[in-house]
């Protein structure tokens, strides 16, 4: 990390964390092991980044964002319910912006992934597995079930929620508060209401 980066006394830098130049990492901020933070990231306060993470450089993690939680999975055996291992990680590409206690789940095997140049507001839940394209803006409150695929230039507005493993093509839009129930969704085509429909141009 060279001069031009920070980090704050009162935040944690796993030892075998690797951080890039021009890296900032605000107050009480949380940084695990082998995580990696590309070149001029902002970490913000109280951020949390857990172990084996990888940030691209330029993006902003808000303040209390959580990234690379485990993820829910559960397994019922008859007599209760139990944790399936989440060994996977969390992907976010260059140039991304996570906002204010947004939390993305790490995959259970593999990795749950952000583009280049996404926007995510406040508040979202990016559940395990769950991929979104370049490009896309989330609006806050939003949840994405597991195994969501978002193509790029998705374009959702505020508390739109997906199924679980559901497939976008490319350019979708979906307005505020549209529950999207199907599982494979067209590109280009835009949604709204509860269960959603297709907004005819």
């Amino acid at each position: 990390m060279s001069d031009g980066g920070h980090i704050a006394a009162e935040a944690f830098v796993d030892p075998s964390a690797r951080l890039g130049q021009d890296v900032q990492v605000h107050p009480f901020a949380f940084i695990g092991a082998e995580a990696e933070i590309g070149a001029g990231t902002i970490i913000g306060p109280g951020a949390v980044v857990m172990a084996g993470t990888k940030i691209g450089s330029q993006c902003v993690i808000a303040p209390e964002a959580v990234i690379g939680s485990r993820g829910f999975g559960y397994i019922f055996d008859g007599k209760q319910h139990r944790r399936i291992p989440q060994v996977g990680r969390v992907q976010i590409g260059d140039r991304s912006e996570i906002g204010p206690a947004t939390c993305l789940d790490r995959a259970a095997l593999d990795s749950t992934s952000i583009g280049d140049d996404c926007r995510l507001g406040a508040l979202i839940q990016v559940a395990h597995n769950c991929q979104i394209g370049n490009d896309s803006h989330i609006g806050s409150g939003s949840g994405l079930a597991g195994s969501t695929k978002l193509g790029v230039r998705t374009r959702f507005g505020r508390r739109v929620g997906t199924a679980g493993h559901s497939t976008y093509g490319d350019n979708v839009t979906a307005d505020d508060l549209a529950g999207m129930t199907k599982t494979k969704i067209p590109g280009g085509t835009h949604w709204a209401g509860y269960p959603a429909r297709q907004v005819q141009p």
